[in-house]
């Protein structure tokens, strides 16, 4: 007798999108020398080209973007739809193996005001059936030039704002990009979407000095974690700049990397991975620190992939000596 998990993973394989169930005997199945995917793996095709969208009036022509699925199976895309010859539109979906939730189309009024335009990111999709994502909003549809980005919460109660470009930031300044210009064009630094509908982000601000600052949002607003500026925990330097946030876990708990100016050591201790909590801002690991073993030091931080319910965080670094 066999007994089924939860769903594992998605698929976009050209024009369709699945979600793979892995089954297995009593003991769970799997490792071994059983094949992968195993034979009474369950796939479970979700959207396909050339399908009619749920609302009866375009057709499916392709699929743009994905996230999940969540530890429940739940998945987020954004499908690119045909209404006639002449006419298209943009539509982000939640869907599981029962069915397609629309949460947006391009051409609605966005919460906040504007018109949404594009949905250039989908950050996440947590088991409360919540998608977070980005939305590229317009005054109207007519205005090619007046985009403004935000982070919304999208569900089948419909979306709330979490922050938007121009919105007035805790301890001071604006909102000026969450799209952040860099050498080779802008990025955006975002963590996963939490169970509790939070993510943390790094924003780069206007009227203010100290013009990058990591943040925490939800629907209730947005929460200052760190500024430039900012003393580093143990006061050798303060942060410039923060990259790679991963979280928030239930706890609130956001781990980041967090580059350094007026250190010490210059170019050679000039980074760091931090966990920020309730309690504060705690280093984890620092740039020219001995590595645990004590062969060598850690040198550049390369990516910092993700944290737990318990606060622990799992990064990649280079190590000198």
């Amino acid at each position: 007798m066999y007994k089924f998990i939860k769903p594992v993973f998605v698929v976009l394989i050209s024009g369709f999108i699945f979600i793979m169930t892995i089954g297995g005997c009593e003991n769970g199945g799997g490792g071994g020398d059983d094949p992968f995917p195993p034979p009474n793996a369950l796939a479970t095709r979700l959207a396909q080209r050339g399908q009619t969208a749920p609302d009866g009036q375009a057709t499916f022509i392709g699929f743009l973007r994905l996230a999940g699925p969540s530890k429940g199976g739940l998945v987020a895309f954004l499908s690119l739809e045909r209404i006639t010859e002449d006419f298209r539109r943009l539509v982000l979906y939640l869907a599981d193996t029962s069915g397609l939730t629309e949460l947006a189309r391009n051409g609605e009024t966005a919460p906040g005001g504007g018109i949404f335009r594009d949905f250039p990111q989908i950050i996440g999709v947590n088991d409360q059936a919540e998608v977070a994502f980005v939305g590229r909003t317009a005054e109207s549809p007519d205005d090619e030039f007046g985009d403004t980005e935000g982070y919304y919460l999208g569900s089948e109660e419909g979306i709330e704002v979490l922050v938007v470009e121009g919105d007035a930031a805790p301890g001071g300044g604006t909102i000026f990009k969450l799209c952040i210009p860099g050498f080779l064009g802008c990025a955006y630094r975002y963590g996963d979407l939490s169970g509790n509908g939070r993510i943390a982000f790094v924003a780069a601000l206007a009227g203010t000095d100290d013009d990058r600052a990591l943040f925490i949002a939800d629907s209730s607003g947005i929460t200052e974690i760190a500024r430039k500026g900012d003393p580093v925990p143990g006061d050798n330097g303060v942060f410039e700049d923060f990259f790679d946030p991963a979280g928030s876990n239930l706890s609130g708990q956001v781990a980041f990397i967090g580059r350094i100016s007026g250190s010490s050591g210059g170019e050679s201790d000039n980074e760091g991975i931090y966990l920020a909590g309730e309690g504060g801002i705690i280093e984890l690991a620092r740039e020219g620190n001995p590595v645990p073993g004590g062969n060598g030091v850690f040198g550049n931080f390369q990516d910092l992939s993700g944290i737990n319910e318990s606060g622990q965080a799992a990064f990649s670094a280079h190590l000198d000596g």
